[in-house]
């Protein structure tokens, strides 16, 4: 999941990957769940 929103990041994240994903966990999976079902719903719809 977070590989999937590095590589659709609209602006380049000022860290290394690591710290994206550590920072995504921080926030909670469940809070993230939302945008990921966007995201998924966008790839199925090819945008």
């Amino acid at each position: 999941m977070v590989g999937l929103f590095w590589h659709c990041l609209r602006e380049p994240f000022a860290g290394r990957r690591e710290v994206f994903a550590e920072n995504v966990v921080a926030g909670g999976l469940v809070a993230a769940t939302p945008a990921l079902k966007v995201l998924i719903g966008q790839i199925l719809a090819g945008r």
